[in-house]
């Protein structure tokens, strides 16, 4: 159902592959332990914009993949404009498109469906993903690109970079719940809701089951948690491939910090 997009949502937007999954986790457990809400499944953090229908003081936030851009050209990416967002704010989840890119692989090759929805399981090598028309490394440059030529379309605008996640989670957790201006910030519930979304913490929940993913059991291939490092890359790709995605974020705007 088409819904308009209304002043003080907070829209957190990602390519697939960048984090939001783990920034879902660790602002769905702030709102948790914040409001005290009882939830009957751990997965509903991965949903917290369903918590305004469990307790009208939860902000109206929303976790997406903005215009589905894995989908589409990297023509029609820069035609799509940002206009909705006029009167919303956006946190932007970056990661270098080189290992979102990867990661995107993964999930589209091993549990698409939870990921992203009715798609099939992607069957060619790593090599012509890269490559590819709508899932490859160019249309992931376009769209952080597209953004940060809109970056001031909506009513407020926070990069979140999945790097700077890694090296201090905490403090890009409460960077975030100042923006959502909740009202008043918690230090000691967002120090909890931080360790909760940990890697090691929310792969044993999904490895459990706790977690409904769709991962088939014992396949570590189709986790959410695949391996949680930045600038993997290189552990990944062969030589060539290593060039033809660096030479791809040449394009890539200097506002994100992964040019060499």
């Amino acid at each position: 159902m088409h819904r308009t997009y209304v002043e003080k949502d907070t829209h957190f937007l990602s390519y697939p592959g960048s984090g939001r999954n783990w920034m879902t986790m660790m602002v769905g457990k702030y709102f948790q332990l914040y409001y005290r809400l009882k939830l009957k499944r751990v997965s509903k953090l991965l949903g917290p914009e369903g918590f305004p229908q469990l307790d009208d003081r939860v902000p109206q936030v929303w976790f997406s993949h903005d215009d589905r851009p894995y989908l589409e050209t990297v023509e029609r990416i820069q035609e799509t404009s940002k206009r909705k967002y006029t009167k919303c704010k956006v946190v932007l989840i970056a990661r270098d498109p080189r290992d979102s890119v990867i990661s995107c692989y993964h999930k589209h090759r091993y549990n698409p469906k939870f990921v992203f929805g009715s798609m099939e399981k992607y069957t060619g090598s790593l090599s012509e993903y890269l490559r590819d028309e709508h899932h490859g490394i160019a249309g992931a440059v376009a769209w952080l690109n597209k953004w940060a030529e809109e970056r001031d379309t909506p009513a407020d605008f926070l990069l979140v970079r999945y790097e700077d996640m890694k090296k201090n989670a905490l403090r890009e957790l409460e960077t975030v719940v100042a923006f959502i201006d909740l009202g008043l910030s918690s230090v000691p519930i967002a120090t909890q809701a931080e360790a909760f979304a940990r890697f090691d913490n929310v792969r044993a929940l999904e490895e459990s089951g706790l977690l409904n993913t769709g991962m088939q059991s014992g396949e570590r291939r189709s986790l959410l948690t695949r391996k949680g490092k930045a600038g993997g890359y290189e552990d990944v790709l062969n030589d060539e491939d290593v060039v033809f995605a660096s030479e791809a974020i040449e394009q890539l705007h200097p506002m994100y910090g992964y040019l060499p």
